[in-house]
Parts: structure tokens; sequence; C-alpha cells
């Protein structure tokens, strides 16, 4: 600290005594700013317009002495940081030393006032008085990093919030198209076991949602480890990658069915898309049959019958009529 920025506040009622301690302080601190009060009431009043480095404080002053006014600084949040020395006859009197600690002085000088014993407790009080200051500002900037990094904390936690709010919705809205979809959804973990069914799943399922959650897929589908499906799945989860297979399936109940499945492997599991083709395999077997027996039928006529296309070629023949091409 610089004298110049050095401030001596010296509170007695005695003109003479703050004559003699200017004296000696502008001898040995020529630039400091000295700072004098007659009273403590001025004294505590100039220390909340100045905030000095230093006070010296006489004990025996009229209305309020020196231990009411030191328990008064001590006492102001602004001014507790600023050291007290007394200065006083009665410095080795040992009931005003208990009495000067109790009140939060820092020292004592004793009358006459021995002018090295005054700049060697001035200079040990600014010491104590920059200490706490370093002190103070490490607190106030921890309190701001503390400050600064609960702010950081709560921004980042309200972003979480509202990333998972978002994705809470998200999962809603995507819950309800799966919940909804004409097609069967069904999502397995790595163990094969249902995490999620909707609806339509669990009816080609045969079976209630609450009889395939936590069931395995291997137990909703008896005999699959000997289809093409589960072949197809193993390949899936071990190359990631999208399968789509048609495949039959008979129940427990003795019911059967014909699925299209479409496996696509997710976050430690897959998820099946499941489509009842049930009918259109009955509807291309009933085509099948229809055709064979519309053939039969023709095949029984004993006419000739043949079908050429626009540009001259058969591209159908009554069986009878094999004869009347060939070549002999």
């Amino acid at each position: 600290m610089n004298d110049s920025e050095i401030k001596i506040l010296a509170i007695d009622d005695h003109p003479d005594n703050l004559v003699s301690l200017e004296a000696i302080i502008r001898d040995q601190f020529p630039i400091a700013q000295f700072i004098k009060a007659e009273s403590g009431i001025t004294g505590l009043q100039l220390a909340s317009l100045h905030d000095p480095d230093v006070i010296l404080l006489d004990i025996n002053m009229p209305v309020l002495d020196g231990f009411a006014v030191c328990r008064e600084i001590k006492s102001d949040t602004l001014l507790s940081d600023i050291p007290v020395v007394f200065v006083t006859a009665y410095a080795t009197d040992k009931k005003n030393r208990i009495k000067a600690l109790e009140s939060g002085a820092e020292a004592f000088i004793s009358k006459p006032i021995d002018e090295v014993e005054l700049t060697a407790q001035i200079t040990a009080m600014l010491k104590i008085k920059q200490a706490t200051i370093s002190k103070r500002n490490e607190k106030t900037h921890l309190a701001d990093m503390v400050k600064e990094s609960t702010k950081k904390l709560l921004n980042e936690l309200e972003e979480r919030r509202l990333i998972n709010e978002k994705l809470k919705k998200s999962e809603e809205r995507f819950r309800t198209t799966l919940d909804n979809m004409m097609e069967g959804c069904q999502i397995i973990d790595s163990n094969w076991r249902y995490i999620y069914l909707n609806a339509t799943a669990a009816l080609h399922n045969r079976r209630p949602n609450n009889e395939l959650l936590g069931h395995t897929y291997l137990e909703s589908w008896p005999g699959i480890e000997k289809t093409e499906v589960y072949k197809h799945i193993l390949n899936c989860l071990d190359n990631k990658v999208f399968k789509q297979i048609e495949n039959e399936f008979h129940f427990p109940d003795g019911s059967s069915g014909w699925f299209e499945f479409s496996i696509q492997p997710v976050h430690e599991g897959f998820f099946i898309l499941t489509i009842d083709i049930t009918d259109r395999k009955q509807a291309e077997e009933n085509l099948m049959l229809s055709e064979a027996k519309n053939r039969s039928l023709i095949d029984a006529i004993p006419d000739i019958i043949f079908v050429i296309n626009r540009q001259g070629y058969f591209v159908d023949y009554h069986s009878h009529s094999v004869d009347l091409f060939l070549v002999p």
C-alpha cells in the first residue's frame, strides 16, 4: 500500500494529543491522509465517511468512551475490518486490557507515545488491513465464482428440464402414434423380452398386452427358433441391418396366420413391425386354385384353343392343340 493511499483516523477529546499524533505520523508517513476527531460521535461519523486503514482511539472520552466507540465500529459490517489501536495511559492495566479486547481492539499504545512504537503499530495494522482486504476479496471472488457456477448449473438444469420435457412430449406423441397404428408394433430388448406392444401387436399374438410384457419373444411364439424369422432377427442384431420377411405361424390356440415382419435394430434390442397378411395369402391361394380349376376345365374341352399376342407370339394354348403345331 502506498503512503498516499493510507488513511489514519485519530479520535481523542484532547486537541493537543491529536497535534502530537499528527506530527509523528507526518514524519513517518509524510503523504498519508490524517483525519482527526475530538469526540467519539464525530469519530464514528468520520470513520463511516472515509473508511480509514487504521483508527487510533483514546479510551477516556466524555459521552462515548473508547470502549463504546470500538464496540460500535466492530458491530458495523462496513467498519469492522478496520484495525483499532487504543492510545491510553492505562495500557498496562489488566482490567482495561481485558475490556479493550472484549470491545474488539487489535492493539495498545501507551502514553506518552513512543514514535518507534507508534510507527511499528501503524505498520502492523496496515498489514492486517491489507490482509483483511485480500481475504475479503478472495471471499468475494469465491462467492462470485460460486454464484456464477450456481447460475450456470441452474441454467443447465433448466435446459435439461426443457429438453426432458420436449423429449417426454415427443415420446408421448410417438407412443400415441404407435398405439393407434393398424400395424403391430413391438419393441424387444437385448434379452428378447417385450418392453412395448401396441394393441394390434397383442391381437397378432392372440394374447393381451399384460400377458406379454415382461415375457420373452420366444415364449410368445412357440417354435420360432425353427423359422426364418428367428434367423433374420439374429442376422439383424449381428449386422445392424433392416430385414423384411413373410412367415406363417401356428398358435397354441390352434389358429394360424401369415405375417409380414419388418425387423429394425434399435438401442440394445430391436423393433418389429408386423402386418397380418393372412387374407392376402388366402386370396392368392384362392386365385391359384381358381386358375388351376379354369385350366382343368379348358383342357377338358375337345376343341383346339390357343392365344396369340399382338406380336404374333403364342402366350397360351389348349393342351389338345399341341399336336396341331408339332413338326413331324
